[in-house]
């Protein structure tokens, strides 16, 4: 028998759809949650800057941030 909440969705295909979209996070907002990843608050801006600037689709595309933190990114935000 399963304890498992039914309408949990695992990794895979629905999985981000759970997640935030990070375009739906003010300057302030943002930069709270960089420093929370650990990275310094500049990273915010560069994110805004690739987000509305550039229109970067994916954080994979932000090459100016440093892998980890995109692989970070990705898995706590999504871009729609």
């Amino acid at each position: 028998m399963s304890h498992l909440n039914p309408s949990f969705e695992g990794p895979g295909e629905g999985a981000s759809n759970q997640l935030p979209d990070i375009r739906d996070l003010g300057l302030e907002e943002l930069e709270a949650r960089v420093a929370e990843a650990g990275e310094r608050s500049f990273r915010a801006k560069q994110i805004a800057g690739w987000l509305y600037g550039r229109g970067a689709e994916s954080f994979d595309a932000m090459l100016d941030l440093p892998k980890p933190f995109r692989e970070y990114l990705k898995q706590h935000f999504k871009i729609e």
